[in-house]
């Protein structure tokens, strides 16, 4: 029960740092590192606080796990995103070199033969084309192919998500992902619930005390009703007075008998002989 809470609490703080996150990128344009440590810092509250900070080591590497795995979530959908205006944007941002390659491409001649798959021929044609071709033609060319290139990219939405994650990743990545990780691990896994010795301790060390046993006598004493003075509310037993409930104090004389009934006892007997 505990470890499904651990899982409930870590993944609802996930959502919730991805959510942050992705909002801030969106807004700002920025791909911010601190903001993925929040992702961290969120996950690991939101364990321990589903688990009421009894964690342990096991639910500090849960917590660990689903940042890693929000983090991912994030970077994802941030390449989403990212996709997804790069898609919207083809129109605005194509320019005449875009033109020009997308013009050797469709070349009937064309040999894909270099890195970049058109042929130096077929791009040299491309543009010599281009450059006969006036302003007007300029631009009713570029928008029909900026409007194929954009269906192209929408029936490969998934490749260009892939492309754009690929292009966000770097170096730093790897400082943000594991200072998020170690923040998760750290606030999943503290302990702030006392056992229970520990507890009768503490209050034991409290100013006014408890009852000796509480704070280490020995069971002898513990069970001796004299010590039950040291409790607030509970008178204190005079000092050399036998315990009421000490082994052989029923049979004991009370107090004054020595005094009283004894020496009378030994008159009567004395004249009854």
């Amino acid at each position: 029960m505990l470890g499904f809470r651990a899982l409930v609490g870590g993944i609802a703080g996930g959502v919730i740092g991805v959510i942050l996150w992705t909002s801030v990128t969106y807004f700002t344009g920025y791909e911010i590192g601190w903001v993925a440590c929040l992702v961290g810092v969120l996950t690991g509250l939101g364990v321990s606080a589903a688990i009421e900070k009894r964690g342990g080591v096991l639910t500090g590497l849960l917590a660990c796990l689903i940042a890693v795995g929000a983090i991912g979530v994030g970077k994802i959908t941030m390449a989403r995103l990212a996709a997804s205006e790069a898609i919207a944007d083809v129109g605005d941002n194509f320019t005449d070199e875009d033109a020009v390659f997308f013009m050797a491409r469709n070349d009937a001649e064309a040999r894909p033969n270099d890195e970049r798959g058109f042929d130096p021929a077929a791009i040299d044609r491309a543009a010599a084309r281009w450059r006969t071709m006036s302003e007007t033609e300029h631009d009713a060319y570029r928008l029909q192919a900026a409007n194929e290139v954009r269906q192209e990219m929408e029936a490969n939405a998934e490749a260009v998500t892939v492309v754009a994650l690929v292009r966000s990743l770097s170096p730093y990545d790897l400082l943000w992902i594991g200072l998020a990780a170690l923040s998760a691990l750290k606030l999943a896994s503290r302990n702030d619930k006392p056992c229970h010795s520990t507890f009768i301790q503490n209050v034991a060390n409290k100013e006014g005390g408890l009852h000796p046993v509480f704070k280490g006598s020995s069971e002898a004493d513990s069970m001796n009703p004299a010590s039950f003075g040291g409790i607030r509310g509970l008178p204190s037993s005079p000092s050399g007075a036998t315990p009421r409930f000490a082994p052989g104090a029923q049979a004991a004389a009370p107090p004054g008998a020595d005094q009283d009934h004894a020496p009378r006892a030994h008159a009567s007997d004395n004249e009854a002989a």
